[in-house]
Order: structure tokens, then C-alpha cells, then sequence
């Protein structure tokens, strides 16, 4: 019984993932080091790289803050892209009804609609929290 080629490419990526990602990670001395970008470790690396910190280096309100908005900005994307595909799911099998490919762009354009509103939210908060600072820091000599 000869094993299907997406049956092959799937086993091939499950393989590189479980052997790849655990080996990095036991390769430190423990966990947190494992993520670290001073450790000479490659998954410390591209955390680095990616933006991520290592754990502890900022304990103060505004890190814990930022951290909780990056959080919930990743969820926000994670629902777009679900409801995007989904609606795309809606749209492929309607096969030619009307009602349902309507329905599938409604669903695709409030999703960009959400989408457009938490950034614009975002920025614009960005924008006057960073205004704020700027100017009540202007006095302030270090």
C-alpha cells in the first residue's frame, strides 16, 4: 500500500519539528537559556531577532502592558485570519448561491473592517501616548 505524497510532506514537516525544536531547547542548560540571546543557543537567536526578550529582563508596568497588548494584537490577528478563511471556505462552496456568497463577503468585510479599526485604535493611542511622554519628558534632564 503505497503512502499518498501529502501523507509523505506531512510526516516529513511533523518530523523536523518534533526533532528540531526539542533538541534546541534541550541544548541549553535549562529553559530559560534556551530562549536567551547570549547563550550562543540558535532558538535564543531568532527569539532575539523576532523581538521577544529574555524572561526577567523587563519587570516593570509598561513591559507587563506592552506585553498584554501584544498578546491581544495576536489574537486579534489570529481571528482575522480565521474568519478570513472561513469566509473563503463559505464563498469556494457555495457553489454559484447567491445568498451564500454574500453572506461569505459581508463576513470578509467586517473582518477587514475590525481589522482596520483595533489598528487605527492602536496608532492612535501610539500616537498620544508617545506625544505625552514627549512632552512631559521635554523638562527632564538625565
Amino acid at each position: 500500500m503505497a503512502i499518498n505524497h501529502k501523507i509523505k510532506k506531512r510526516l516529513l514537516i511533523i518530523l523536523v519539528i518534533f526533532y528540531f525544536v526539542p533538541s534546541a531547547v534541550l541544548a541549553a542548560k535549562n529553559l530559560q537559556d534556551a530562549f536567551n540571546p547570549n547563550s550562543g543557543n540558535p532558538l535564543g537567536d531568532a527569539s532575539f531577532k523576532a523581538g521577544y526578550e529574555p524572561i526577567g529582563a523587563q519587570n516593570s508596568v509598561e513591559a507587563t502592558i506592552g506585553k498584554v497588548i501584544q498578546v491581544f494584537l495576536s489574537v486579534i490577528g489570529i481571528i482575522f485570519l480565521i474568519l478570513m478563511v472561513f469566509a473563503g471556505y463559505k464563498w469556494m462552496t457555495a457553489h454559484g448561491e447567491e445568498s451564500k456568497v454574500t453572506e461569505a463577503k459581508d463576513t470578509i468585510r467586517t473582518s477587514i473592517i475590525g481589522l482596520i479599526i483595533v489598528i487605527g485604535a492602536y496608532a492612535l493611542s501610539y500616537f498620544i501616548i508617545k506625544s505625552l511622554g514627549a512632552g512631559t519628558l521635554q523638562g527632564i534632564t538625565t
